[in-house]
C-alpha cells in the first residue's frame, strides 16, 4: 500500500514539476522579451524607426523585425544563427551594430537568447519610457462628466449603441421612442470606440488599456443571460483605444491604440478568443480612425500626425 501511495505521490509531483516548469518558463520569456525591448529601443530604433527606417530595416514590431531590410531578415524567431540582429551585435562583426558603440555582454546574450526563446514582441515595453514607467491609476469618473464620443449602429439598423462617459447604452430604434435596453458598465475611463461585428451578434467598446467584447443579446434588459462580458482584453494595450472595426467576416478585430505624440498602433485580436494575432507600428501620433475594406484586404488608418495609411 505505501510502494503504491509513493508510486502515486511521484506521479503527481512529476506532473507538478512539468506544470511548474512550464509556468516559470513562460515567465522567463516574458522577462526577456522586456528586457530585449529596453535593449533595442535604446539602441536601435534611433536609426530603424518607422521615420527612419535606414538599409530599409524596421524594429518596430516583429513583422518588420522578421521581414527584415536590404541584407536579410533581422529576427528569425527561436534560430539565433539565421537571424542578422544575433549577428551584427557581435564584438568582431563586420557590419557592426550599433555602428559606433558595443553593445555590453549581458545585453548581447539578452538578445540572443530573446530570438533563441522565439522572440517574443512586447508593444508596451518597447514603447515604455523608462523616465515615466509609473502605473495608472485611474480614479472615480465625474458624475457631471458625460461626453458622447463614440456610437455605432447595428447591421440591421434596429439598435444603436452609444458611448456615454464609461458606459455603454443601447438603444432599441424600432419603438417610436427608441427606449434604452441595456446598460452595459465595466470601463472606468471614458469609452472612445465601439463597433458592431457584420453579424451584429457582438459588440466591442474600448477605454483606456481595456476592450470589452459584449454579447448583445444578452446586453437586452430582458435576458435571463447572466453576463453580456463576453471577455476583456487588457494585455498589450499602451493607451486609449480611438476606434475599432471587425473585419468583414467576423473573425478579427482592429484596434486603434497608441502614445499621443508618440505612436498609433493597430492591433489585430482574434474575435473568437480575444488573442492577439499581430501588431503594426502606423504613426508618430494618435490614430483617430480606421476602417477595413468591404473584400477584408486594406486597412485605412489616419492620425493625428497629418498621415493617412493603407
Amino acid at each position: 500500500m505505501k510502494r503504491g501511495l509513493l508510486i502515486l505521490g511521484l506521479v503527481s509531483w512529476c506532473g507538478f514539476s512539468r506544470a511548474a516548469a512550464k509556468s516559470i518558463s513562460s515567465d522567463q520569456a516574458d522577462g526577456t522579451a522586456k528586457r530585449a525591448m529596453a535593449i533595442l529601443r535604446a539602441n536601435c530604433l534611433t536609426c530603424h524607426s518607422d521615420e527612419k527606417k535606414k538599409g530599409g530595416l524596421r524594429l518596430t514590431s516583429l513583422e518588420n523585425a522578421r521581414k527584415g531590410g536590404e541584407t536579410g531578415p533581422a529576427v528569425v524567431p527561436g534560430k539565433v544563427s539565421a537571424s542578422l540582429l544575433a549577428k551584427v551585435i557581435l564584438t568582431d562583426s563586420d557590419p557592426h551594430m550599433p555602428p559606433k558603440k558595443q553593445l555590453a555582454e549581458r545585453d548581447i546574450d539578452s538578445l540572443r537568447r530573446w530570438i533563441a526563446q522565439g522572440a517574443k514582441w512586447d508593444v508596451r515595453a518597447l514603447l515604455d519610457n523608462p523616465t515615466d514607467n509609473k502605473p495608472v491609476q485611474l480614479g472615480a469618473m465625474p458624475p457631471n462628466y458625460q461626453p458622447v464620443l463614440a456610437l455605432a449602429l447595428s447591421p440591421d439598423g434596429r439598435q444603436l449603441a452609444v458611448a456615454r462617459a464609461n458606459r455603454v447604452f443601447i438603444h432599441d430604434l424600432s419603438q417610436t421612442n427608441r427606449p434604452i435596453v441595456a446598460e452595459l458598465p465595466g470601463h472606468l475611463d471614458v469609452v472612445q470606440s465601439l463597433a458592431w461585428s457584420t453579424n451584429g451578434q457582438m459588440l466591442a467598446s474600448g477605454s483606456f488599456r481595456k476592450i470589452i467584447f459584449w454579447n448583445p443579446v444578452a446586453a437586452n434588459a430582458s435576458s435571463p443571460t447572466n453576463s453580456p462580458a463576453q471577455r476583456e482584453i487588457t494585455n498589450s494595450l499602451v493607451g486609449r483605444i480611438t476606434a475599432l472595426q471587425f473585419s468583414p467576416g467576423g473573425e478579427t478585430l482592429a484596434a486603434a491604440d497608441g502614445v499621443p505624440t508618440r505612436s498609433g498602433l493597430v492591433h489585430l485580436f482574434s474575435a473568437a478568443d480575444g488573442k492577439l494575432a499581430a501588431t503594426l507600428s502606423a504613426h508618430q501620433d494618435s490614430i483617430y480612425t480606421l476602417q477595413i475594406s468591404p473584400d477584408g484586404k486594406r486597412l485605412a488608418t489616419a492620425g493625428a500626425d497629418k498621415v493617412i495609411k493603407l
